[in-house]
């Protein structure tokens, strides 16, 4: 059974994830561009 701290930890980063795929989906940041490729290398990272 994961600790209290673990499963904070993991509601931040599914939350912090939401963000990022929100953005990714949204027409504020168009596909190919730079700050789209880090958005999804983010997004990788907070996979949970």
């Amino acid at each position: 059974m994961p600790a209290k701290s673990d499963v904070v930890v993991l509601g931040r980063l599914a939350s912090i994830r939401d963000i990022l795929n929100g953005l990714m989906i949204s027409d504020e940041v168009p596909n190919g561009y730079h700050v789209y490729n880090e958005l999804q290398s983010a997004y990788t990272l907070t996979f949970v």
